[in-house]
This record gives C-alpha cells, sequence and structure tokens, in this order.
C-alpha cells in the first residue's frame, strides 16, 4: 500500500512517526486493528485547516473516486472533495496512474499554547473520552477541545461529527 502513497518515500519515516525501531523489516505485517500514524503538512485558512498537496494517492486498477474516498480513506474526505481539489471534470473518468492530493482534514491550533501535531482518530464504538485520551498520552480536557475531527461510529443510521461547535 505504501507504494499508492509517493510521498512516503521510505519506511523510516513511518517508523519514526509510529516510535518503530529503525530495524524493523521493510514487509513488516500489522494487524488490521493496528494505528499506524502517516504524517503529513497541514494547511490551515480561516479556522479551517486541511493537507497541504498530501497525502497524493496514485489510481490503480478498478479505482472510483467513491471508493479511494469511502474506503482506502474510510469517508474522511469525500470524493466530491477529491474532485475540487484536482479539478477533475467527470469523477468517472479517472485513470490508471493519475495522481490525486487527498485533502484529508487537519488542524494546526495550539494546544494549551504549545506547537502540537495534532492525529486523525476513528473512534470504535464503546470508546470513551479517558480511553483515547490515555492511549495518546493526553488529558480528556484537551481531547474535549481538539474533537473537531472525530467521528462517532453511526448512530441511528446516521454519522454524527463531533467538533468545536458540537453536534452537526
Amino acid at each position: 500500500m505504501i507504494g499508492n502513497f509517493p510521498q512516503v518515500h521510505t519506511s523510516f519515516i513511518l517508523l519514526a512517526a509510529n516510535d518503530l525501531p529503525t530495524n524493523t523489516p521493510q514487509n513488516q505485517n500489522f494487524p488490521a486493528s493496528s494505528i499506524l500514524k502517516i504524517p503529513f503538512p497541514c494547511s490551515c485558512r480561516n479556522g479551517t485547516g486541511i493537507s497541504n498537496r498530501r497525502p497524493n494517492y496514485i489510481v490503480i486498477p478498478n479505482d472510483t473516486l467513491f471508493h479511494i474516498a469511502a474506503e482506502v480513506f474510510s469517508r474522511v474526505v469525500t470524493f466530491t472533495q477529491i474532485q475540487l481539489v484536482n479539478n477533475i471534470p467527470n469523477p468517472d473518468m479517472i485513470s490508471v496512474g493519475q495522481r490525486f492530493w487527498i485533502p484529508l482534514p487537519c488542524s494546526c491550533d495550539d494546544v494549551e499554547g504549545q506547537a502540537v501535531v495534532h492525529y486523525g482518530h476513528f473512534v470504535q464504538a464503546g470508546s470513551t473520552v479517558s480511553g483515547i485520551a490515555e492511549r495518546f498520552n493526553t488529558t480528556e480536557s484537551t481531547l474535549h477541545w481538539v474533537m473537531w475531527y472525530m467521528v462517532v461510529p453511526k448512530l441511528g443510521g446516521r454519522r454524527r461529527w463531533i467538533g468545536k461547535g458540537g453536534d452537526e
């Protein structure tokens, strides 16, 4: 899968971001439930952030913009957002080998006066704020402040987003 993300030039970028030893084999498999941090730059304007021309995704056979958005990027971005930032006239006409910028949501906000790196996190059913805070070595109050992009599993047939402005 790393081959589809040309900005991840070496496994060392992923190893460093995930506190893994440098002698971790390049063909190392991780369980499906593993969380891997993939660093990318963020661009912020008017209180809104999106990834700054990264990550890029290279189209493979049978890809569609919907598949890339829904399956590869787990619906964190929509196919329409990918279409717009890449000036794709017809979303049904993409070609193998095309490279697309995936405009992931991100944040550049300081937390408690400190410059920090924000991570996206998919909340699993049954998760708690205290459990997530412990997992990422932060506090519950900090999480409540930065929960702009946390996705709560489908509730009542619709997806809820929790953000600084409350539920949408």
